[in-house]
């Protein structure tokens, strides 16, 4: 039977150790939402005022999730497709990547699954994923469910092959073995129970996290650009830089002629935004805009360029090269951009017409966020 919490905020499991758990933390702080724990090695943390979260095994979190006792979840794809659970995959967060194979002695015959015989004896710690997979290609096997040190088992004569995971193969070579076929690439996912996302009250708060966590991964590949454009140019500056529902405009203390116009790219994935535009909300939270967690969050890990002159005069091709990220020392930009984020929080607009002063070198009138129809999105 499954469980509901009665704590009203949206509850996060996580996985509570190794890898995945670093990552994880270190991605939800990016977005805004830094653990507060009330004792060292607490299995519960508050995440600001609307999320908690709750440290558990990383292949239990399905399971949490399935009983009702969390609302998301971050774990493996490989964890979640063992468990037969069905959930929602929000996001690829993109850490965590492995594959899944069928591996080999290296003195075996064999050099696809599809050449094993029937009656092959198995040895996994996915036996739900092994069982379907050779079903699926019409083997019958046998399974010889371990929980660990799965390379060792054809050289005792446990099994026959193995279906484990690897990230370079560099293991089974060390033991022996060879791959003969990929079953799963896996990576760290963002989850949801279903009958969370179908509750309006949650809905709308995981939709904002989503948001805020997309936007990080997307800052890990995109660049923020700023750029002194004629305000007669701002329609030409659109067709080569389109923005999602209009351009960030801060005015420039001149004859009124320039504007500085700010834009991240990327698109949004995840679950279906069914929200009205223009939703208001905090700076640096995941309640605060689409637009606005592109300028915020796009900064973090892209390269901020400046550009006096007329953008909308460039050629496309000039722009892109423009654009092209130039290799730097990243060492410190976390720190760098956390104090700048905090600052933002506590100040507001303020803060950030001092940034444009100190890094820029422009002094603005005021932050002037234009309100329209949003633009159709691209096609994907």
């Amino acid at each position: 039977m499954a469980l509901t919490h009665t704590d009203q905020r949206i509850r996060i499991a996580l996985p509570n150790k190794g890898r995945l758990s670093e990552r994880a933390l270190e991605l939800f702080e990016q977005a805004g939402l830094k653990p507060a724990f009330r004792v060292k090695r607490a299995l519960v943390a508050s995440l600001g005022d609307d999320f908690q979260a709750i440290f558990v095994r990383a292949a239990d979190v399905p399971e949490y999730l399935a009983d009702g006792a969390a609302d998301l979840g971050v774990t493996g794809l490989d964890l979640v497709e063992e468990s037969g659970r069905d959930v929602e995959q929000v996001l690829d967060l993109g850490f965590g990547r492995c594959r899944m194979v069928v591996a080999v002695r290296d003195d075996s015959t064999a050099s696809s699954a599809t050449d094993l015989p029937a009656g092959t004896r198995v040895a996994t710690s996915f036996p739900r994923i092994a069982s379907r997979y050779f079903e699926s290609i019409g083997i019958a096997i046998e399974i010889a469910q371990v929980s660990g040190s799965t390379e060792i088992a054809p050289h005792l004569g446990v099994a026959d092959v193995i279906v484990d995971l690897t990230s370079t193969g560099s293991t089974l070579r060390v033991n022996g073995l060879r791959e003969i076929e990929t079953i799963l690439d896996s990576s760290a996912r963002l989850i949801a129970r279903r009958e969370s996302l179908a509750d309006p009250s949650k809905r709308s708060a995981i939709q904002d996290l989503a948001t805020a966590i997309e936007s990080v991964l997307r800052a890990q590949e995109k660049r923020y650009l700023m750029a002194n454009v004629p305000r007669a140019k701002l329609d030409e500056v659109r067709k080569v830089i389109p923005g999602l529902s209009g351009p960030t405009i801060v005015e420039v203390l001149d004859s009124n002629t320039w504007v500085a116009r700010a834009r991240g790219g990327g698109r949004r994935r995840g679950i279906p935004d069914d929200r009205p535009p223009e939703r208001p909300g905090c700076r640096g939270n995941p309640g605060h805009s689409h637009r606005e967690v592109d300028a915020v969050s796009d900064a973090q890990g892209g390269l901020k360029l400046f550009a006096e002159g007329a953008l909308g005069d460039l050629d496309p091709a000039v722009l892109e090269q423009l654009l092209e990220r130039r290799p730097g020392d990243a060492s410190n930009v976390s720190t760098v951009v956390e104090q700048l984020i905090v600052d933002v929080r506590n100040r507001g607009d303020a803060a950030l017409m001092e940034m444009a002063k100190r890094f820029d070198g422009v002094e603005l009138a005021g932050v002037e966020v234009p309100r329209g129809e949003p633009a159709p999105q691209e096609a994907r």
